[in-house]
């Protein structure tokens, strides 16, 4: 019998393996952080940039919020392309007294999200507000930190460098924390170790273009490296 919701975790940990040919690149960092997440029994995620369509980018119905274009049960028509953390990341924490934040400022995003998470929305705060926002009116400790918010360009890399700049200057993160950015190795041509200690040149930051060097000045290190990048001290 299971008697903890940290072995509940843990069981949910196997349910990664039905995604993994959808998750593709984005698979060995979210085994990582989930991993992570198993070794205690309580955590805080905050994810910024909340799931915000329930098909591939092309696709008839992209971005749109009309429940039409959501098919629970065909896992196949998800949003692949995107990564869906926010439901991936609700179904494993599910009855676990771990809890996700999920940050958009989208009113059609966050009803999206909503909607994807629907079966397992009891361990998730809905946060209608910006990135920044939010950072600036919390004081919970974050144990994983998900930065997927703003598109991959000029902009949305510098507000990823004012945002993690703010987080640092609160002391929000907790002593073992995980940063995981998204869309940094565009072209994917990397796939480190689990646990490597890299100092490998980036010919293309993506999102992470100004956070990860400033992170790495405060004595962050790169412990995963692949399209997504995890950060730990």
């Amino acid at each position: 019998m299971i008697s903890d919701s940290n072995d509940i975790l843990k069981m949910d940990l196997l349910k990664l393996n039905k995604y993994k040919k959808h998750l593709g690149k984005r698979y060995k960092s979210f085994q990582y952080v989930f991993n992570k997440l198993s070794s205690k029994s309580k955590n805080c995620i905050v994810e910024f940039g909340t799931s915000r369509s329930f098909v591939n980018g092309g696709v008839s119905g992209c971005m749109s919020d009309d429940i039409k274009y959501w098919n629970d049960e065909d896992i196949s028509r998800w949003d692949w392309g995107a990564g869906i953390f926010t439901r991936i990341c609700a179904e494993m924490i599910d009855r676990t007294q771990n809890v996700l934040y999920t940050v958009d400022p989208s009113k059609c995003a966050m009803n999206i999200s909503k909607t994807l998470t629907s079966k397992f929305s009891n361990n998730i705060e809905y946060v209608l507000t910006t990135s920044t926002n939010f950072i600036k009116n919390t004081q919970n400790k974050i144990d994983i930190l998900y930065m997927d918010h703003q598109e991959t360009c000029e902009d949305g890399a510098l507000l990823h460098l004012k945002d993690i700049k703010l987080i640092l200057s609160k002391n929000l993160l907790s002593r073992d924390a995980l940063i995981l950015i998204d869309d940094v190795h565009l072209n994917h041509t990397l796939s480190a170790p689990l646990g490597s200690d890299l100092k490998i040149s980036f010919d293309n930051y993506g999102k992470g273009k100004y956070s990860i060097p400033f992170l790495l000045s405060k004595k962050y290190r790169i412990i995963f490296e692949g399209y997504q990048v995890i950060l730990a001290k």
